[in-house]
């Protein structure tokens, strides 16, 4: 970031990660929607889906699809396309 032409460093609370492709499951786990994973770090992520309204506030994310890598979220914000998510 920049300030008066200076570099400013805002330190992270966590490193961030490569993006990723990922599977939303609704708590019933009727609902499966593939998304795209990105701001990926320990505390949460960015989402970018097709269809966000259809996102309920809880869900578990899943980096594959067979489920076997998977953790239960919530959400922080909707925006368009994206979502930001806290993992729980």
């Amino acid at each position: 970031m920049f300030v008066l032409g200076i570099r400013l460093r805002i330190p992270r609370w966590s490193s961030r990660h490569k993006s990723y492709s990922g599977w939303v499951k609704s708590a019933d786990k009727t609902n499966l929607q593939e998304c795209f994973v990105r701001e990926f770090s320990a505390g949460g992520a960015w989402l970018t889906l097709s269809r966000p309204a259809d996102i309920p506030n809880e869900f578990t994310l899943s980096l594959r699809k067979d489920g076997t890598v998977q953790s239960y979220c919530r959400v922080i914000w909707k925006l368009n396309k994206v979502i930001a998510i806290r993992f729980v």
